[in-house]
């Protein structure tokens, strides 16, 4: 018997499939709409009434001039379509926009031609009648187009109502976290500078510490890997039972380049990890999975849009990331992306990009946020599974060092300028490959990005030093308290 997990994934597989069914249809419909095009202008050329041909008249001519651009911009609704599916994006709305438009352009494109052929259009030897079965079959099945106007409306357009989904999100949940830890801040998971010991130094001190699935070489090495920061935060609150470590998280990247997406949910369903930060999607696979054990769902996110989908798929949590990020990174500014999101989120929410003192994770507070998420800040930490000349590369580098490109793996992601150079490369010459798409395959860490080619955010300038993660979690704090005291003044 297949367990529960394995039954979630499945389906998941099974719905992912709707959408490539829905462009094949829209492609199906176009084609015979083409066909029959096709057949009524060679018909109006051919048929002479009066001593003309029918196509010189206004009334024949219009009608399939008008065919023919429906089915055109069918046909790249279609197409856009099927390139985000290939890509591994979201392409929910333009499948069924495709599925749509072609059924209805091909059946419009069908009886034009019948009408076109006159009686004719009815004699099986003109076909016409044949092309216009087949078509109309097309804006019945596999859905019917009352369905697909109810998904763009409440799915796209939000038809429902913003009042009905503001009310989604547990405001008690932040609260609930934040009572949890000395300040309100969540490590950013960082690929390979991540570590167990990185992970137990921020827990121990107070904040939440978190850690990519794919910084372990596998799964059975992230189960080792979880064991070692589970044994250390146990030790830990051992002996300081009255200042318990705060809950850890792992970062799962939910795309389909990732082989071992499956692999690796199964290890933190069997840790029952208290927080699990999903990237680049929202499958409710994985957020149902993690809610059977008790579990929090936190999604990344960098649009009003992506949080919209990721809310309705039921995190319990939003992390916004915003310009100036590290890794993956936004381009919003953090002032447009919170307001948006707090108009129509009201959970747990994290925000993303430059946050490196104590002084911006209380000006993240004082813009909406529960919650400051802070990954560059300890990449020069003696616990940081990175190289002694990438922490002494950070400590000397500011925003100016620090540029974006989606060249290496296919998003926009911040890279040190001094770590490219020195791998040959000319950071302003970075062209992505044409046809290249996201890919995070190989554990995300090819023998360029992340690796030889180093990332930080724009706010590394606040990090001057190589030092324990508890030294710098201990002057976040100070600051943050030192901040909240001028506030106070001020007021």
């Amino acid at each position: 018997m297949p367990t529960a997990s394995a039954k979630r994934v499945r389906d998941s597989y099974i719905l992912h499939s709707l959408n490539p069914e829905r462009v094949l249809i829209a492609a199906e419909a176009i084609a015979i709409g083409q066909d029959a095009l096709r057949r009524a202008a060679k018909y109006a050329r051919e048929r002479v009434v009066f001593d003309r041909p029918i196509g010189q008249n206004r009334g024949i001519q219009h009608p399939l001039a008008e065919n023919w651009m429906y089915l055109e911009s069918a046909w790249l609704m279609t197409t856009r379509a099927a390139q985000l599916y290939d890509a591994g994006q979201n392409c929910g709305a333009e499948a069924n926009s495709a599925k749509f438009l072609g059924a209805r352009a091909g059946h419009d494109a069908c009886w034009q031609s019948i009408a076109t052929h006159g009686g004719f259009g009815y004699a099986k030897e003109y076909h016409v009648e044949r092309l216009f079965r087949e078509v109309s079959v097309t804006r019945l099945a596999p859905i019917t187009e009352q369905l697909i106007l109810c998904f763009i409306a409440e799915k796209v357009l939000t038809c429902q109502g913003v009042i009905e989904l503001a009310a989604m999100g547990n405001p008690a949940l932040a609260a609930a976290l934040r009572a949890r830890l000395r300040i309100p801040v969540i490590g950013g998971p960082m690929l390979i500078a991540s570590s167990a010991a990185l992970v137990i130094a921020q827990c121990t001190n107070e904040m939440i510490g978190a850690i990519p699935a794919l910084n372990a070489r596998s799964a059975a090495a992230l189960d080792e890997l979880l064991c070692e920061i589970e044994a250390g935060l146990a030790t830990h609150d051992q002996a300081n039972p009255a200042n318990r470590a705060a809950p850890y998280s792992v970062n799962l990247v939910a795309h389909h380049t990732n082989a071992r997406l499956e692999a690796d949910l199964a290890v933190v369903l069997a840790h029952q990890v208290p927080l699990a930060i999903v990237s680049l999607a929202a499958p409710r696979d994985i957020v149902g999975a993690v809610h059977e054990y008790g579990g929090l769902v936190f999604n990344d996110i960098i649009s009003n849009r992506h949080a919209r989908k990721c809310a309705e798929a039921g995190v319990d949590g939003l992390i916004a990331v915003c310009a100036g990020a590290g890794g993956h990174t936004g381009n919003m500014s953090p002032f447009a992306l919170v307001q948006e999101l707090r108009a129509c989120w009201r959970g747990p929410l994290a925000l993303s990009g430059c946050i490196a003192t104590g002084q911006s994770i209380l000006g993240a507070r004082a813009m909406g946020a529960d919650f400051a998420y802070i990954g560059s800040l300890f990449l020069a930490n003696q616990e940081a599974n990175t190289p002694d000349d990438f922490k002494q590369m950070v400590a000397r580098c500011d925003s100016r060092d620090v540029v974006v490109t989606n060249c290496f793996t296919g998003v926009d992601a911040m890279f040190l300028r001094p770590s490219i150079e020195a791998n040959g490369l000319d950071p302003r010459a970075l062209i992505r490959a044409e046809g290249s798409s996201i890919s995070i395959a190989d554990g995300g860490a090819n023998p360029k990005a992340w690796r030889d080619i180093w990332s930080a955010g724009q706010g590394i300038g606040a990090v001057r030093h190589v030092e324990p993660a508890a030294v710098t979690i201990g002057r976040l704090c100070e600051e943050y308290e030192f901040a909240r005291g001028r506030i106070r003044e001020w007021i």
